[in-house]
């Protein structure tokens, strides 16, 4: 299953990751796959108050979690092409 694999690459490489539901009323890109049955993996942090609003700008970003999240995402999209 796709969130197994992304918690073990996550363990790994020693990157603290969960798997959890979205907050109700939240949704993303990959929503419309979800909803067709395309199983997703959604990479955030705890922090949503600013999304998709003024204050949703590059300086909130942190940069230590974008890197976990592409080195994440490139595990998986490696282990998923073997």
């Amino acid at each position: 299953m796709l969130v197994e694999q992304v918690l073990d690459r996550a363990e790994k490489l020693g990157i603290r990751a969960e798997a959890s539901r979205e907050p109700p009323g939240a949704s993303g890109d990959h929503a419309s796959f979800l909803v067709a049955g395309v199983p997703v993996v959604f990479f955030s942090g705890s922090e949503f108050s600013c999304i998709h609003c003024p204050a949703d700008v590059i300086e909130v970003v942190d940069p230590k979690l974008l890197r976990q999240a592409v080195a994440l995402g490139l595990e998986l999209v490696i282990s998923l092409a073997q």
